[in-house]
């Protein structure tokens, strides 16, 4: 499923069971640094990763708290991209 906003992935994650989250940092109306920790609140164990353009956006979210499985700069390299993925999720 794919959800165009921070907004719109809290209703879908209520709706339907998610195996992984992955999102970007920067989303219109809500972004990654206030959607995850709600996120993190209501799904305690979903495996979670997180993409920027912007390194210094590392040290804005709580990867360690949070319990984010990956946190990767773009351009994405798919490969690492489906690594951490198969990691996260147990495969």
């Amino acid at each position: 499923m794919l959800a165009e906003n921070g907004v719109k992935a809290l209703e879908w994650l209520g709706r339907e069971p998610v195996d992984l989250l992955l999102t970007d940092v920067i989303m219109p109306d809500m972004n990654a640094i206030e959607l995850l920790p709600k996120v993190r609140e209501r799904f305690p164990r979903l495996p979670i990763v997180v993409y920027s353009a912007f390194k210094e956006t590392e040290s804005a979210i709580d990867l360690e708290k949070l319990r984010i499985a990956a946190f990767l700069l773009k351009p994405i390299d798919p490969q690492i991209l489906l690594d951490i993925v198969r990691n996260a999720m147990g495969d």
